[in-house]
Formats: structure tokens, C-alpha cells, sequence
């Protein structure tokens, strides 16, 4: 059995898909590819033929095989500054939005909300392309496209589930003005890749915004959690992860005459997050570092307290998200204040992750698996950063967990 990724199936079999949906999109060859979401497991691709099974041409645009951190569209890559565990950016940011209701309702601040607004309403860029509450099954995402501020508002926040945006791609790239992508850093790498092979859909991504992520727990995980805190699944008309405050609570609604249902931030994540596909566990992109822009809560400012309106550390990663940002702070929309990258690393556990995946990459690699090729994240040199101990924990760690989930072996399923 060849232990070598040669198809997007391979892909999926190792355990290696992100879910975000490129290959559907992007397909040159309309064999019927679709996405569906396993519930135990995040939206995959499915195949409906053989010819997809043979073909390799979608691992050029898959984040599943592989992401270059150099592949950014920047085009002042040069005056960029580079930080081994923040990575490559122009400038850092400490802020929210300079609307209340916004920054109330988003998860942190609600930057990339009034970002997306300021692009539909002062920069002429025809709609946002995006993830949102699926109202049939709120437990799940959708993905959806919103031109107006009303929109953006009524889907803004964290979605903590499996989420598919780039099989909409497309829409962008055949649309007749340039529109914003936000999705995870998996999904804007995928956007990415597309971007050097479809010159259109390069001209047409007016902005390309991501947040900080941790992982995307299945929607199995999300409809269990409501059913223990006491909703019926057939009762819950919608379901909210976070937001209302900072940083808000885990809400499941059952409709107008029924109190909502609510569990706190910390204790939601903790049962999610033991949800999450294996893949996300050796993510060193966490960060969003192929994005114009990525945002994500100042967790170093937080009181605890539970009354705060929420505040957002910014990365802007290329020269075109810095200057989107700066006009849409001067027509103002946003609040802004310059931070240091330790002011970034002391805020996120995002940054030992980094610091982790190489030797979790090994871990995987001594098993015989096939892996993600991160390139030029400089992997290495922040795992040496750890002491001893924990580097061999990192490795071993990975070891142990590939052995008793059977991840060694092709089409064993990471959840279990």
C-alpha cells in the first residue's frame, strides 16, 4: 500500500482534508465531485466516478497537501517584517469597531464585520463570500454570500464547526466586480493556490480576511453538546457560539417563547475541541499567515469579568490589507491602537502549537503516514525553541496517539 498522497482521495484517506472545499469548486473536468458534511467527521469531498479517483490536478490548490507560507499576494514582501511565531506581517493592531452594536455582537471586537462592511459600502466590492448558521440545521454551517451591513450583522461571530466556503469560489471569480473571502487560514490558502492558477479569481478577491483559529470541531460534536445541555434537536431554530459580550456564551434558541439555553465560552470549548480532525492538531497556520488581514481576540486583555465589549488583535499580513485597513480606520469604522509581537504571543496558544508542529510532524512521519508539507514556516527553528522534554513530548506525544487511534493506517478515521 503506497503510503504517498498521488490524489485528493488520498487526501482524504490519510486523514489530511481541511474540508474547505476548493476541489469542488475548482474543477476543470465536472465529474460530479460534491461536498457532504459526516457528521462525526467534517465535509469531505465526495466522488461520484472513477475519474476523480486517478486525477491529481486538484492537490495544486488542496491545503490538505501542502501550504507555502511564501506564497502570499504580497506585493511588498520585501518591507515586510518577519517574526519566527507571529510570522510575516506590516503592521500590528490592537482594536474593535468603531460601531457598538458590532463590536457587541462579534466575537471580539467585530473587526473583520465592519472590515467587510467598509468593503461593500466604501471600496464599490459587490458582496462578501463567507460562513454562516445553517437556519435548517443550526448546529451546522452554511456557506453564504452578504451584501449589505444588515447581513453581515445578522451572521456575524464564531462558527466552532466544520465549514466548507471555497466550494463558492467560483461565484467570485465569475462575478463582475471584486468581492471579500473570509474563511479559516486553511480555507485563504486554498484561495491562495487557486488565486497563481486562475488569473480571474486573482483579479476578482478584493480582500482576502481570516481569524485566528484553533481547530473546527465536527457538527456531531456541536448537536451533542445542545442535546446535554437539554435542547431537542428538533426544537433549536438557531444556535450561537459566541458574541453578545466578550466573549460571550454558547446559546442555543428554541424559539420565541423559550428562554435560551447557555453554557459558558470556556467549558464549550473544552468539550469541543476534543472534536477536532487530527490535521488541525499539526496546523502551524493558525494565524492566518497567507491572509491580507487576520483578527482574533487580545485574550491578554481580557479581565474575566464578563463585562467586556470585546477587543481584537489585527495582523496585516500584505501592503493591500494595510491599506484597506488604514482607510477604513480614517472613514471610521475601526479603533485602532499599535501593538508588538509580544503582545500577540503573550495573548495566543496559537503560538505553541507553532512551536509544537514539528515535532508532531515527525511523530507522524516515524509511523510511515503521509503529512501536510508546510513550507517555509520555519518549523523547525521554533520547535527548537522548546526544552528538551517538550520536544520529545511533541514527538512521542504523536506517536502514541497515531498508535491507539490506528492514524498509521490509510482510512482510519480520526474521530474515535
Amino acid at each position: 500500500m503506497s503510503r504517498k498522497i498521488h490524489t485528493i482521495q488520498d487526501v482524504v484517506d490519510w486523514n489530511l482534508c481541511v474540508g474547505c472545499g476548493a476541489c469542488v469548486a475548482m474543477c476543470t473536468h465536472n465529474h460530479g465531485t460534491t461536498l457532504e458534511d459526516i457528521g462525526s467527521v467534517g465535509i469531505r469531498p465526495k466522488f461520484t466516478g472513477d475519474y476523480c479517483k486517478h486525477c491529481s490536478d486538484c492537490l495544486s490548490i488542496c491545503p490538505g497537501y501542502s501550504i507555502d507560507a511564501s506564497e502570499v499576494r504580497d506585493t511588498e514582501l520585501e518591507t515586510a517584517i518577519e517574526n519566527l511565531l507571529v510570522g510575516t506581517y506590516h503592521a500590528l493592531y490592537e482594536g474593535h469597531s468603531a460601531d457598538p452594536y458590532i463590536r457587541y455582537t462579534g466575537s471580539s471586537g467585530g473587526v473583520l464585520t465592519s472590515l467587510a462592511a467598509y468593503c461593500l459600502e466604501q471600496e464599490g466590492m459587490d458582496f462578501v463570500l463567507h460562513t454562516a448558521m445553517n437556519p435548517d440545521e443550526p448546529w451546522k454551517n452554511r456557506t453564504v454570500i452578504s451584501r449589505s451591513r444588515e447581513e453581515l450583522i445578522a451572521r456575524a461571530g464564531s462558527r466552532y464547526c466544520t465549514s466548507s466556503p471555497c466550494e463558492w469560489l467560483d461565484r467570485i471569480e465569475n462575478n463582475d466586480k471584486p468581492c471579500v473571502f473570509i474563511g479559516k487560514p486553511c480555507d485563504v490558502a486554498a484561495l491562495t493556490k487557486a488565486r497563481r492558477v486562475r488569473p480571474e479569481l486573482d483579479r476578482k478577491v478584493g480582500l482576502a480576511m481570516s481569524f485566528f483559529c484553533a481547530g473546527t470541531p465536527c457538527s456531531d460534536a456541536v448537536m451533542e453538546l445542545a442535546n446535554t445541555l437539554g435542547a431537542d434537536t428538533q426544537d433549536i431554530s438557531s444556535v450561537h457560539f459566541r458574541g453578545q459580550g466578550w466573549p460571550g456564551k454558547f446559546r442555543v434558541n428554541r424559539g420565541p417563547e423559550s428562554e435560551p439555553i447557555t453554557n459558558t465560552y470556556i467549558d464549550t470549548w473544552k468539550k469541543l475541541s476534543r472534536r477536532r480532525p487530527f490535521r488541525c492538531h499539526i496546523c502551524p497556520d493558525g494565524m492566518g499567515q497567507l491572509s491580507d488581514i487576520v483578527s482574533g481576540d487580545a485574550w491578554n486583555r481580557y479581565t474575566g469579568t464578563g463585562e467586556n465589549p470585546g477587543l481584537s488583535h489585527v495582523i496585516v499580513r500584505t501592503a493591500h490589507g494595510r491599506e484597506i485597513l488604514k482607510k477604513a480606520e480614517d472613514a471610521g469604522y475601526l479603533n485602532l491602537l499599535t501593538i508588538e509581537p509580544d503582545d500577540i504571543i503573550e495573548a495566543q496558544g496559537l503560538v505553541l502549537r507553532r512551536t509544537m508542529a514539528f515535532g508532531r510532524i515527525v511523530g507522524m512521519k516515524l509511523t510511515g503516514a503521509p503529512t501536510t508539507e508546510f513550507k517555509n514556516f520555519h518549523l523547525l527553528q521554533a520547535w527548537l525553541k522548546n526544552n528538551p522534554s517538550t520536544m520529545l513530548i511533541s514527538i512521542f506525544g504523536t506517536l502514541k496517539r497515531m498508535a491507539l487511534r490506528g492514524l498509521y493506517r490509510k482510512g482510519t478515521s480520526y474521530y474515535r
